[in-house]
């Protein structure tokens, strides 16, 4: 094996053989060249300070993680359960509103416009029930089947 080629194993090779222990071509070649022996020695003391930095780096414990997964969850089911709630929440308070709403007020001078409202036929599919709602404008009549 020539220098090129072990150099270029050397970023590969098992720490025995970077330590010419190992029973393999890098290993063989780092015991009868000292250039390359170098550069494994380098690359050794590299890692060492890496698995060092690494060891005395503060890791995040279980528990944190969990609890940022169970916030997580109970968000997505509280944006879920508003999702839900919130269109029914709207129709019932427009229904409220239609239902509960004053009829037409008459001030004193003022005649009101004679309108004339259309009678509506509608008929409900079987099994289902319906609610006609007129409003103050004489051309919008709400039909709701439920």
């Amino acid at each position: 094996m020539n220098c090129r080629t072990a150099r270029t194993l050397l970023l590969t090779a098992e720490v025995a053989d970077l330590e010419g222990r190992g029973a393999g071509d890098v290993s063989h070649h780092l015991r009868s060249c000292a250039r390359c022996r170098d550069l494994a020695a380098e690359l050794l003391q590299a890692m060492g300070e890496l698995r060092r930095a690494l060891e005395t780096t503060e890791r995040p414990g279980v528990e944190p993680v969990r609890r940022a997964v169970l916030d997580a969850q109970r968000r997505r089911a509280r944006t879920r359960l508003l999702a839900r709630v919130v269109p029914l929440a709207a129709a019932a308070g427009l229904t409220g509103l239609l239902l509960v709403r004053r009829g037409p007020q008459v001030v004193p001078g003022i005649t009101p416009a004679r309108v004339a409202i259309h009678d509506v036929s509608v008929t409900a599919p079987p099994g289902r029930s319906l609610a006609v709602l007129h409003t103050d404008n004489p051309n919008i009549v709400v039909i709701w089947f439920f």
